[in-house]
């Protein structure tokens, strides 16, 4: 009987290690689409999706407030309108990693706190029309938010557009602000970026501009002294690139390459282990890849990083950076010199005698002499 038990217990034990492997090695889900049709509930589809999901949602009127609590892409096609008429922003996203992009929203009730709220970092907010709001969007103690090609227009409470950022700040550009009653167009609390990452190549006016864009403001009465569609006079505080007229007609606006470029604080002459100090130098990066060994490998994805190498050599460096246009390297060969480590030199013959002083706490590679000669370390 005891051998029976045995051999069921190691077959259940093997079964279920068995079945642990195989869901191990399965892929991850692929991401589902959900389509959504007039008639049909946003929150619903919403609430059924998974992390990485597409919820698509078809030209037509939904009536309902939404909260996007999950890192997922709410998209719209043809501009379906969500009209909220209860004391809630319209929609809330509360999850890093989230996009909503190609909705109409108006006519939120007059007492809520925006069309779009966001409580969460990472989220991208694009291509979007916000009508008739008490508050148009929101970003409420949050960094790495990018707010862009929207229209947000007659909106009639606080501000249209209000942003108080945590760290780096967020991201706000070629969106336009028109006819905003209340308090303005926009508030800014902190250290957002009111125009876009890097200089753009665009056409205005049948002509080609690179320049970095900020945003389009109704109310702006500044001149155009560069004839490059871009004001001059930058009394609107946050922004110091704003547009003459409604983003739409800066035709074909893309980011420039960015070009790589960097410098150390020491590049010869330490000793294993050397910690460097690098400072990016590139223009127009949003992304940074660091290769301290040219062996292939990115080490580190930080701007400014410190890399301390281990072992004595001569390092080739490589940096990669990227935007939107691309991505620009370059190698630094030979670059780092880093020499092997000197232990303290043989003091005169004096029992136990450190070298240069002190205890073996100060300097643990120093050699300790006794008075026939013999070095111990």
């Amino acid at each position: 009987m005891n051998e029976k038990r045995s051999y069921l217990r190691g077959g259940m034990v093997f079964i279920g290690l068995f079945l642990f492997i195989v869901m191990m090695a399965a892929p991850p889900a692929a991401a589902q689409t959900w389509d959504i049709s007039a008639g049909e509930s946003i929150q619903t589809a919403i609430d059924n999706a998974s992390a990485g999901d597409i919820v698509r949602v078809q030209a037509g009127t939904y009536t309902e407030a939404l909260t996007v609590d999950k890192a997922l892409t709410l998209e719209g096609v043809g501009n379906p309108e969500i009209r909220q008429t209860e004391n809630v922003a319209a929609v809330e996203i509360t999850t890093s990693g989230s996009v909503l992009r190609g909705f109409t929203i108006n006519h939120t009730e007059s007492y809520c706190f925006g069309g779009v709220t966001v409580t969460a970092d990472d989220v991208l907010i694009e291509n979007n029309v916000l009508d008739n709001c008490n508050e148009g969007i929101w970003l409420n103690s949050v960094e790495n938010v990018v707010v862009r090609k929207n229209v947000i227009q007659n909106c009639y409470g606080w501000v249209a557009m209000y942003d108080n950022p945590k760290g780096s700040g967020n991201r706000i550009y070629l969106n336009d602000f028109i006819s905003n009653s209340g308090g303005g167009d926009s508030s800014s609390m902190g250290s957002s970026n009111w125009c876009s990452p890097q200089e753009m190549i665009y056409s205005y006016e049948s002509a080609e501009h690179t320049e970095y864009l900020g945003n389009y403001y109704g109310t702006y009465t500044g001149t155009d002294a560069g004839n490059d569609g871009v004001g001059g006079d930058t009394s609107l505080g946050q922004d110091n690139y704003p547009l003459m007229v409604p983003y739409e007609n800066y035709a074909d606006g893309q980011p420039v390459l960015p070009v790589a470029d960097f410098s150390v604080d020491t590049t010869t002459g330490g000793a294993a282990p050397l910690a460097v100090r690098f400072t990016d130098l590139s223009t127009g990066a949003d992304e940074w890849a660091w290769d301290f060994d040219n062996d292939g490998t990115v080490d580190l994805t930080e701007q400014h990083p410190t890399y301390t190498y281990e072992t004595e050599g001569i390092y080739t460096v490589s940096l990669t950076v990227t935007n939107a246009a691309g991505s620009d390297t370059e190698t630094k060969a030979d670059y780092i010199t880093v020499s092997a480590h000197q232990p303290g030199t043989t003091c005169p013959a004096i029992e136990w005698q450190h070298c240069l002083g002190g205890s073996s706490k100060d300097d643990p590679y120093a050699t300790r002499q006794t008075s026939d000669g013999g070095g111990i370390s």
